[in-house]
């Protein structure tokens, strides 16, 4: 880590945040943002998408994204990894943990049928390799760059 911003209020606002960016790559090269829904546990930030949607065939083809936080202001970008879950028995337990946070039912979430199914919905985890934060009105003195494993 270096920087001047401690990890735990980076984790902290990924906890709290409403929505998340999440940025893959299209097969052309160009990039495709979308907002989802999601879950940070302090490990991995947990989201779903239709299998057909964009995010989810980009995903498909290269399983490595950038995902950021909707402000400016204060800002907390991870990029790494992302696994697609497809243990029904871990991703049922995120999703309704996922449910809980944005207090829907279950049976509103699209991706919340069988996850090891090839249509429908799917659940992804993020993990992040390396994070950066820092507030816009004091970058030089909060600049922060972490290196996760």
């Amino acid at each position: 880590m270096s920087g001047f911003l401690p990890w735990n209020r980076v984790s902290h606002r990924l906890r709290n945040a409403e929505s998340y960016w999440v940025c893959t790559t299209r097969p052309d090269g160009r990039p495709h943002g979308m907002p989802v829904w999601g879950l940070w546990d302090g490990e991995a930030l947990w989201f779903g998408s239709g299998l057909e949607s964009v995010k989810a065939r980009n995903l498909t083809n290269n399983p490595y994204a950038q995902l950021h936080l909707e402000s400016a202001e204060d800002v907390v970008i991870l990029e790494g990894p992302v696994e697609r879950i497809r243990d029904n028995e871990l991703g049922h337990a995120i999703i309704r943990r996922i449910a809980a946070k944005y207090e829907t039912p279950v049976e509103a979430l699209a991706y919340a049928e069988d996850l090891g199914a090839d249509s429908g919905g799917a659940l992804f985890a993020l993990r992040p390799k390396q994070a950066l934060a820092w507030l816009e009105g004091a970058f030089d003195q909060t600049h922060s760059r972490y290196e996760l494993t």
